[in-house]
């Protein structure tokens, strides 16, 4: 039986990031698919949670690189409590 986790990539600053991320949550053993879609920020991963847990998706996407947002896809979600701003939370406006 397998489940479908559905989340915001944050730090991808184009579609090569976006493969990345594929890439590496892709290898984990237990994820039957993984898509990650660079203008929209999110990605849906298809597991097997008996062989990988979500918590393992998570640092796939961060020993990529990239964080996994909160629910509600601001910067200021738990993905980034409780640690410094990094250069990717800076806007330039």
């Amino acid at each position: 039986m397998s489940a479908t986790e559905e989340f915001e990539v944050i730090g991808m600053h184009c579609t090569s990031c976006a493969r990345l991320v594929e890439m590496a949550v892709g290898e984990l053993e237990g994820v039957v698919s993984v898509k990650v879609d660079y203008p929209s920020g999110r990605a849906s991963v298809e597991y097997d949670p008996g062989s990988v847990a979500a918590a393992e998706l998570n640092k796939a996407v961060e020993e990529a690189g990239y964080r996994i947002g909160g629910d509600s896809g601001d910067k200021d979600s738990a993905a980034t409590a409780g640690r410094e701003p990094r250069r990717e939370d800076w806007s330039t406006t």
